[in-house]
């Protein structure tokens, strides 16, 4: 059976407003996991925070019981090192009393570049993931961990605080490398939007492996507002090429400003008619999706969004 998810979206969010949205979610009654984004920047200028996604999953887990967790998704390289993930992620399953997920991905130029170290090309990223998991993978079985990889090293690490069960890993993938990546070294998929042939892909070579998808939502009663919040999701529009290449804000804002209404609302489901969400998100169960987030984008990001939701989405989902 699908489990549906809320994203706390924390570039119009600060930290204390994630833990109310995340409490708010679980009580409301129509969300199984919650999300998070790990960045150091927000996409856009008109955006309004960016707080540290640590410490605010720390708190959302000690807020909340039942709801899973999962990072969408951490880079555990260059802004960080693969052993601090490693140790962020074990403190977050024993305080989540093991509902958290570590969602990885190869990262973004916007947040990552902030520490001087470059932005390597494509394929020297995707071999600093892979020996990012197996630092992090080691590092949960308990002993002391020397690795020297082509590009990470990790020197008489040990954790001395973890999880009686260590936490599932999820692989961002978009395309046949990432699915074999996803494949070799996860446990799990994480794609941006649903896609058929990666989900697919993932599936047919491991089948026990859930899915994680993501649908962006601008929820409004008045629908001219909530098409004029939409466009807080324009940098996705661009597609993941180009969101992985773009250093900052002020290039993110040129290319939002190119997106025109009927861009927006191809990538982003607007006002208050509960069928086109229920519609993308059938669609992406239909396909393989088993974790389907919704990310509220709108205005009303709290306890309205939530009861919409549950009581005019849910029950229309299988």
């Amino acid at each position: 059976m699908a489990k549906y998810g809320f994203t706390l979206f924390s570039e119009l969010n600060g930290p204390k407003e994630m833990v109310a949205q995340a409490v708010a979610a679980e009580q409301a009654g129509g969300i199984d996991f919650l999300g998070m984004s790990d960045h150091f920047h927000p996409w856009l200028s008109r955006h309004t925070d960016s707080p540290f996604a640590w410490t605010a999953l720390g708190a959302v887990a000690t807020a909340t019981e039942r709801l899973e967790l999962v990072t969408l998704v951490t880079c555990p390289f260059l802004r960080y090192h693969p052993t601090i993930i490693a140790q962020a992620a074990a403190t977050v399953q024993i305080l989540s009393d093991n509902r958290f997920t570590l969602g990885l991905g190869a990262g973004e130029n916007l947040s990552e570049h902030i520490v001087g170290r470059g932005w390597p090309a494509v394929d020297v990223r995707h071999e600093m993931f892979e020996e990012s998991v197996e630092i992090i993978r080691e590092l949960w079985e308990g002993g002391w961990v020397t690795y020297r990889g082509e590009h990470l090293t990790a020197q008489d690490a040990k954790l001395h605080t973890l999880p009686e069960q260590a936490p599932r890993i999820a692989l961002a993938a978009s395309g046949p490398q990432s699915i074999e990546l996803a494949v070799e070294f996860g446990d799990d998929i994480v794609c941006d939007s649903p896609d058929p042939d990666v989900v697919g892909g993932f599936k047919a070579q491991k089948s026990d492996g859930r899915a994680y998808a993501q649908i962006p939502v601008a929820y409004d009663e008045d629908v001219d507002t909530a098409l004029d919040h939409a466009h807080h999701f324009a940098f996705g529009a661009t597609g993941w090429k180009v969101m992985s290449e773009l250093p900052n804000i002020p290039g993110f804002d040129a290319t939002a400003a190119l997106v025109d209404d009927d861009a927006i609302q191809e990538l982003v489901v607007t006002g208050n008619d509960p069928a086109p969400l229920v519609e993308k998100i059938q669609q992406a169960v239909e396909t393989g999706y088993d974790h389907v987030a919704v990310v509220q984008v709108g205005p009303e990001r709290t306890e309205r969004f939530q009861d919409w939701f549950t009581q005019k989405v849910r029950p229309a989902l299988p």
